[in-house]
């Protein structure tokens, strides 16, 4: 699906301003030069171009090879690779030996069942990292010992050639206790 859909989605998402909102008020939680791994990078833009550009070595992973290529033209100097977020292990993707600061996932989880979903932050849990999610999520955060920093939700209106509906996006931060 998200091959089909490439440089289209990235019209309607790729300069979200509720997400781009998120992004600047998430920049100075992050230390400095800090390992990230973007799960569903997509096109790259806007997480993976934001995080890049302000310094940080971003990591990113999407199991769409259209989205891979896109995102490694628009951001050239971010790592991406291939593979299903459900079953990836970093290391086998990166030698980042002191681990992950942080880990986005950016609306790349609401294709996945909630028992995967459960098992994919249980994972995160074990690389070092601050989440980055949706609504739900506090009850599932708190469960793998993660406290909520904050939250808030932004409506996404895109725009008109994105041919989509308006939808809630909600954000929350999160801190491994």
């Amino acid at each position: 699906m998200y091959s089909s859909i490439g440089s289209t989605y990235e019209t309607g998402f790729g300069h979200d301003p509720g997400l781009l909102s998120f992004l600047a008020k998430t920049l100075p939680l992050l230390p400095a030069h800090s390992h990230i791994l973007d799960l569903g990078s997509g096109t790259g833009r806007p997480v993976a171009s934001t995080l890049a550009e302000t310094g940080h070595q971003v990591f990113g992973l999407d199991f769409s090879e259209t989205m891979i290529a896109l995102a490694k033209t628009a951001v050239p100097n971010a790592t991406f690779a291939l593979g299903d977020m459900r079953s990836f292990e970093p290391l086998e993707y990166w030698h980042v030996e002191e681990g992950f600061d942080a880990v986005f996932s950016i609306l790349s989880l609401f294709i996945f069942s909630r028992e995967e979903i459960e098992g994919m932050v249980g994972k995160w849990a074990r690389i070092r990292f601050t989440l980055f999610g949706r609504e739900g999520w506090r009850w599932l955060l708190g469960r793998n010992g993660f406290e909520v920093l904050w939250e808030e939700t932004d409506l996404f209106r895109p725009p008109v050639e994105a041919e989509s509906n308006e939808e809630p996006h909600w954000f929350f931060v999160a801190r491994r206790l």
